[in-house]
């Protein structure tokens, strides 16, 4: 986002939610955003991982189908980790996560 938009928004901001808020959200984003940058180098490249490079095929080729159902095992309701958002939205999801719902043991 341009940084001329942004410096705009900031008397309506103030407005809105005061100045010492304003402060807050100054100093948290800085923050963050330089917590964001010492992280680069830890963080992991999708582009050369393994599983990424299968799994963005697999995102592509089920939104290619006409028609989907997928089956989600390990759904993750309990981190809320989801990937319902890089599919149509016509795909059917259904989800199962076995940490609040354990499967049975025979």
């Amino acid at each position: 986002m341009r940084i001329s938009s942004q410096l705009k928004k900031i008397p309506h901001y103030i407005r809105e939610n005061g100045f010492a808020n304003f402060l807050v959200y100054l100093i948290t984003t800085t923050l963050l955003t330089s917590v964001n940058w010492l992280l680069v180098p830890f963080k992991k490249k999708t582009d050369t991982d393994p599983f990424y490079r299968v799994f963005n095929r697999f995102i592509t080729s089920v939104n290619e189908m006409p028609q989907a159902t997928l089956l989600e095992i390990g759904s993750r309701n309990v981190t809320g980790v989801v990937w319902r958002n890089v599919f149509r939205p016509s795909v059917a999801i259904g989800g199962r996560d076995t940490r609040s719902h354990p499967l049975p043991v025979p």
